[in-house]
């Protein structure tokens, strides 16, 4: 289904507490005390808490403006993959003192916020690294892949709402957001997207879904300190959504685009270890390079929009992130599909 673009659905605000009413109903609902330190966050505001016991905890804010059932979501996920046997780790839900794991917290102005505590995941992020080994690679794809088989079967009222970072929403290929690709790659583009909104979306929207992680790159996947090749941890869960496979491994192709200016066999080694975990049908490999390509322009887009609109974070954004997605856009846009699909082993 068709949607125009609209400011309201790229809600990029997160809320602006401060570190003493958070510290208050910390206190309240948990009992923790302890140091906070602001992380980034598009739609939450995210701490990390070194409490005075000794851990780290994750703490999310929630604008007053999320739909309760898509925290509900989230949550119920996180739980639902925590039932799961998973070697790689992820955030835990940590209950509040009268058991339960959200808490309504008002500010000085009497706005109410859901208020989430979650374990903290150990490990580097993927971005420190200056390239990507094919072995890392094998285990950054078995990493995906486990989450997807983790999250097979599981289903919820929140898993269709909208979300701006689903390729599949149709927002890219909005006039709205048309204007914020670069001139200089318009003529380029312009055939592809016909063909992507042609062709291959509609060929996406019909295959099998299931809800996935959808945010995969590699801000969000840990490695071990002592084994740079090893994958230990995954985070942020809050871009969850229901659609094929191929989304999520597109999410975290468009990544290494930026490093492995070979795409086609670094997707191949992903792929040796995704399919470890959980198989992907010739349908959905057939379609692999539509959707990383569909995730590259979009991020080249969304990066714009919130840069232009003085999101948190525009600052780094323009010196940091939307040079790194023109850099695999670009790689992206040099790749031949045929050559790309065959090199994967699908044939056109």
């Amino acid at each position: 289904m068709k949607r125009e673009l609209c400011i309201e659905d790229l809600r990029f605000t997160p809320p602006q507490l401060s570190p003493s009413d958070v510290l208050s109903g910390l206190r309240q609902s948990w009992g923790l005390e302890g140091t906070l330190t602001p992380l980034a966050g598009e739609r939450d505001q995210n701490f990390r808490l070194s409490a005075s016991d000794g851990n780290s905890y994750l703490l999310k804010i929630a604008s007053p403006l999320e739909a309760q059932v898509l925290i509900d979501f989230q949550v119920a996920a996180l739980q639902h993959i925590e039932s799961r046997v998973l070697e790689l780790s992820v955030p835990r839900m940590i209950a509040a003192r009268d058991g339960r794991v959200i808490q309504s917290h008002a500010d000085f102005r009497g706005v109410e916020h859901s208020m989430r505590v979650l374990s903290w995941v150990e490990g580097a992020p993927l971005t420190a690294l200056p390239a990507y080994s094919d072995e890392l690679l094998i285990s950054w794809g078995l990493a995906q892949g486990q989450v997807a088989a983790a999250l097979d079967g599981f289903s919820h009222p929140g898993a269709d709402h909208f979300m701006p970072w689903d390729i599949l929403n149709e927002l890219v290929f909005s006039p709205a957001l048309r204007a914020y690709l670069p001139d200089y790659l318009e003529s380029s583009l312009s055939s592809r997207l016909e063909y992507l909104r042609e062709q291959a979306m509609p060929r996406l929207l019909q295959l099998p879904a299931q809800v996935i992680h959808n945010d995969g790159h590699s801000g969000n996947v840990l490695f071990d300190a002592d084994n740079e090749n090893a994958v230990v941890g995954l985070i942020d869960f809050g871009d969850m959504v229901r659609r094929p496979l191929v989304v999520d491994v597109a999410v975290a192709m468009t990544s290494i685009a930026e490093l492995r200016a070979d795409l086609a066999s670094a997707a191949g080694h992903f792929l040796d270890g995704y399919q470890q975990a959980v198989s992907l049908g010739p349908e959905q490999l057939g379609l692999i390079y539509d959707a990383i390509t569909l995730r590259s322009v979009l991020t080249v887009q969304l990066l714009s929009f919130r840069a232009a609109h003085a999101a948190a974070g525009a600052e780094k954004i323009l010196a940091e992130d939307l040079p790194s997605a023109m850099a695999c856009l670009e790689n992206v846009l040099s790749q031949d599909r045929h050559a790309f699909n065959r090199s994967i082993g699908v044939l056109d």
